[in-house]
């Protein structure tokens, strides 16, 4: 990856269509020689594209060295503000070429950049987009009311209310620099101006609060911790943040104190619900463990001194488990055994020590079969030759059934 050291704003025009393209350049290292890459393009139509870019969000857009022989564009589905705005050191003044450039394409833009001042390309090109949608654009960028012109938020409000707004902006001192926000917060009576300047400077990790919240409880972020903790358990136990008794209490500390209690209680309950439905679960797993290994009770062959056999309880799977190092019941075999996913069949000596375990699939064949597992090397754990012997035969006498079985509903 290249961090590039600056950016440069470029307009071109390609098949009679407009094009602001941001060009990274970058030093030479000992790793590398410097050079130049056009990372990101926006079109007079607002259309984004991009390539060989990448972005960490912990430092910023880096560029692609696998990706730069690539001269592919791709659509940009998540917008890059930090091109589409310039929002990048280094800026560069609109002037006379790129003026000529839009001109040559759209003739009575002239009349927008001979009102608009001194400006970055990043944001003239911007007026452009908006200009094409609207060309009444021109009155706000005349009236030095360049960040209203590329306000989406300000284009989407009404004829009155746009016409609302410049009023206010016209018989308000200072009030041509501020945002749209801050017009609408002073204009509906909210708020004096110092007030929004201190709610938005009030930004508990990272977000702008309810400014009736700002007001009720003033810029406190430790008591915004406390009640962020607050509704996250009110919402938790189920009563609507929407109301106000629950979104502005009086004192945060007694609310948040009290709903604490009752968070509590909520989760010891769910935490008894959630154990007795486990017991339920284990209870009817063991029932059906117990019913298909019953239907197998006297299906037993013996071969070669060993035994073959069906086990009939819990108990019995965990104590051949041991003996052999299995992972029978953490691997909930059990489990599998009592949705007749699998059949497990034992085998032991005749003095009842376990010798080895196999698991059949539904379809009668053998999954896994294994010996002890406390060995190093797989090729270890193999059963022997008497024990492969004995699950032959029963599976020559009972596999048939095996397999009738498990088709079944446990």
């Amino acid at each position: 990856m290249i961090k590039a050291g600056y950016y440069e704003d470029v307009i071109t025009v390609e098949d009679g269509l407009l094009f602001r393209t941001v060009i990274a350049h970058w030093a030479a290292t000992r790793r590398r020689d410097g050079g130049c890459h056009a990372v990101y393009r926006i079109d007079e139509n607002g259309k984004e594209y991009c390539r060989a870019l990448m972005c960490s969000m912990y430092c910023g857009y880096f560029i692609d060295e696998d990706d730069l022989k690539n001269r592919k564009w791709y659509d940009v589905y998540s917008s890059p503000d930090f091109f589409k705005s310039g929002n990048y050191d280094q800026l560069r003044s609109f002037g006379k070429t790129d003026a000529e450039r839009i001109c040559s394409v759209h003739p009575d833009f002239k009349y927008v950049v001979q009102k608009a001042g001194e400006m970055p390309v990043a944001k003239m090109f911007n007026i452009l987009i908006e200009w094409k949608k609207n060309h009444n654009v021109e009155l706000l960028v005349g009236a030095k009311l360049d960040h209203l012109a590329i306000n989406k938020s300000f284009a989407k409000l009404t004829k009155p209310k746009r016409k609302a707004v410049l009023n206010f902006i016209r018989l308000t001192p200072g009030a041509d620099g501020w945002s749209l926000a801050k017009i609408n917060f002073v204009m509906n009576k909210k708020g004096s101006p110092q007030d929004f300047d201190a709610w938005q400077k009030f930004r508990p990790l990272g977000k702008v609060v309810d400014y009736r919240w700002f007001k009720k409880y003033g810029p406190d972020r430790d008591k915004y911790i406390l009640y962020r903790d607050y509704t996250h358990m009110a919402e938790y136990c189920g009563h609507d943040m929407k109301e106000d008794y629950w979104k502005y209490p009086k004192s945060i500390k007694k609310a948040h104190d009290k709903i604490m209690k009752q968070y509590r209680l909520v989760i010891e309950a769910e935490e008894i619900a959630a154990k007795k439905a486990r017991a339920r679960e284990a209870r009817a797993k063991e029932r059906n463990f117990k019913k298909f290994a019953g239907e197998f009770c006297k299906s037993v062959s013996t071969a070669c001194g060993l035994v073959a056999y069906i086990p009939q309880t819990f108990g019995k799977v965990s104590d051949h488990a041991k003996a052999l190092h299995q992972c029978l019941t953490y691997a909930d075999y059990t489990g599998k055994m009592a949705k007749r996913d699998c059949l497990l069949v034992f085998v032991a000596d005749v003095a009842g020590h376990s010798v080895a375990t196999a698991e059949i699939a539904p379809n009668g064949k053998i999954v896994q079969f294994y010996a002890d597992e406390d060995r190093e090397e797989t090729e270890d754990m193999k059963p022997t030759a008497e024990a492969q012997t004995v699950l032959g035969k029963w599976l020559k006498d009972f596999g048939k059934d095996a397999v009738k079985a498990m088709k079944k509903v446990a």
